[in-house]
Order: C-alpha cells, then sequence, then structure tokens
C-alpha cells in the first residue's frame, strides 16, 4: 500500500468559519494525560530506562525512528516493547479524525515497509481540542 496523499499533505494550524484559529498542540496535553491516565510512563525513551513515550522531536533520537521518518514525525510514539511501537497523530478539528487516522496510518506504513528491525503495532489518530472534545480512532496490526 502507498503512502496516501493525505499524509503527504500535513497541515499543523486549521481555520474553522466557527471558531476561528485552532491549533492541533491543544490535543497534546490532553493526549499525555490520557497516557499517564492509562498507565504509561510519559518519559524520554532514550533518557530514562523505563520511559515509553517520544514527543515529536524526541524520536529522532532513536535511530531506528529516524531511518523511517527523516525529518517527518507524529505527535507521540510509543514503546511498546524494544521493537514494537504505537503511532499517534492530532488534528484541532473532529472533523479530522479520518484525516489524522491516515496520517498515523502513513507513519507506520514508513516504519513497517522501511525498516525490519521495528514495527509499528497501533496507531491512532486523535481529532480535537479542549472546546468541542476528543475522538480517537485506531487500528491494531
Amino acid at each position: 500500500m502507498a503512502v496516501s496523499k493525505k499524509f503527504q499533505k500535513q497541515q499543523k494550524i486549521t481555520k474553522s468559519s466557527k471558531t476561528g484559529r485552532i491549533s492541533e498542540f491543544t490535543s497534546y496535553i490532553f493526549i499525555k494525560k490520557e497516557l499517564e491516565r492509562l498507565g504509561w510512563n510519559t518519559k524520554n525513551p532514550e533518557r530514562n530506562i523505563e520511559g515509553q513515550v517520544y514527543t515529536q522531536q524526541e524520536c529522532l533520537d532513536n535511530k531506528q525512528i529516524q531511518k523511517c521518518f527523516g525529518k517527518k514525525r507524529p505527535e507521540y510514539v510509543i514503546k511498546l516493547t524494544e521493537d514494537s511501537y504505537y503511532i499517534i497523530e492530532a488534528k484541532p478539528l473532529l472533523s479530522d479524525i479520518d484525516l489524522a487516522y491516515e496520517e498515523a496510518l502513513g507513519y507506520a506504513e514508513l516504519i513497517n515497509k522501511k525498516n525490519n528491525v521495528i514495527k509499528a503495532k497501533i496507531i491512532s489518530g486523535v481529532a480535537g481540542n479542549d472546546e468541542d472534545g476528543y475522538q480517537i480512532k485506531s487500528a491494531f496490526f
């Protein structure tokens, strides 16, 4: 399966006629708090042996991940095991849930096709903001 065109066209700020500009940054806090609530250790695995969560830039410190993504990166990469990862991509509007999911799938495809050492096993697209709420769409491989 080729990397989707939706994945290739990333947009960080979305304009809504109803709400004005909304940055996907608002969802980062929500995602991190949910990961903590679910029991994930949200520390960087490169800096803390028990850490499980890479943020956008941090994942590029992992040579295997960096080899797959180049300069692109999702909002979060979670270390499930030494060779299995969970990808999370976020968008600021609820209506962008399918786009967030498609982009997370695109990152998983990059890992799963370009690397035979690590694999993406889970993906989630997260869409929304604190005012409108959040929606999550996930898949397991």
